[in-house]
């Protein structure tokens, strides 16, 4: 194909009374080499692709916010004047360090009022863990799993008074805390805000149940929440809140301007 003159070996049969030649006489050394170079390149960026989009998968299954699907820790570094608090230096390297698996890894707690990134902290977290996941392409295992404490709750209060006609595709109670119970890492956000969810027996059994599941299975939980103390004890219980503080190696308030001060501070 490149006009070369070179010398390539055929081999002529005859094969059922028809005379066939094998070999390739086609491309000259040079050439064959560079042509298996871009089949190998071409079937890498196939492979990328397959990876990509099991990553995007495993990022849908976790439940990680869409809008927060490209954002990462260096991202939020460019992109943020108070990159460097303390509490984006303890979440990078707290979950930097998670074992696999994490049995025995310290939980952790993010307390602030609202608007102060908190959300878009732990999405950080998330990408991480879903973009280093050794990828297995036969059985993607989900490394994370983000839930917010209202949406527990009505998941929960969903599965109740259910017909009979509904089990086969409505999840049960049970469902609802195994499909949060085992995995390497639970974000719960959103936790202890009364207005967003009521302070109830309700409330309390729910979370007493899965932090107390995580709790014996000795994992770890990232939770996010705008009280802290008595106020977030009230709302998801004594035994709980008692687990929860015996689970995490600290809590970390998370400092800096809130949404409506940047936002104000654009104008």
């Amino acid at each position: 194909s490149c006009s070369t003159r070179f010398t390539a070996v055929i081999e002529t049969r005859v094969i059922s009374g028809r005379e066939m030649t094998f070999g390739d006489r086609s491309a000259c050394p040079p050439c064959r080499e560079k042509q298996l170079q871009e089949e190998e390149l071409e079937a890498e960026r196939g492979r990328e692709e397959e990876i990509a989009g099991i990553r995007e998968s495993l990022r849908r299954r976790a439940g990680v916010p869409q809008k927060f699907w490209d954002l990462t820790f260096d991202k939020w570094i460019e992109e943020r004047e108070w990159k460097q608090t303390r509490a984006f230096k303890t979440v990078r390297r707290w979950v930097r360090d998670l074992p696999d698996p994490p049995l025995g890894y310290p939980s952790l707690i993010l307390h602030s009022p609202k608007g102060h990134g908190k959300s878009a902290l732990v999405a950080c977290a998330m990408n991480y863990l879903v973009d280093t996941w050794p990828v297995d392409p036969r059985s993607p295992v989900l490394p994370v799993r983000y839930e917010t404490g209202p949406s527990l709750g009505l998941r929960v209060r969903a599965t109740y008074n259910m017909r009979e006609g509904d089990v086969q595709w409505r999840e049960t109670e049970a469902e609802v805390y195994d499909s949060l119970r085992g995995v390497k890492l639970l974000v719960l956000d959103d936790v202890g805000d009364s207005e967003k969810e009521p302070k109830s027996a309700h409330t309390k059994r729910v979370y007493f149940h899965l932090i107390d599941l995580r709790y014996r299975d000795n994992l770890p939980v990232l939770l996010c929440t705008n009280s802290i103390g008595q106020e977030l004890e009230s709302m998801i219980g004594e035994y709980a809140y008692d687990r929860l503080l015996e689970m995490a190696e600290r809590v970390v308030t998370v400092a800096g301007f809130t949404r409506a001060q940047r936002l104000q501070g654009r104008s």
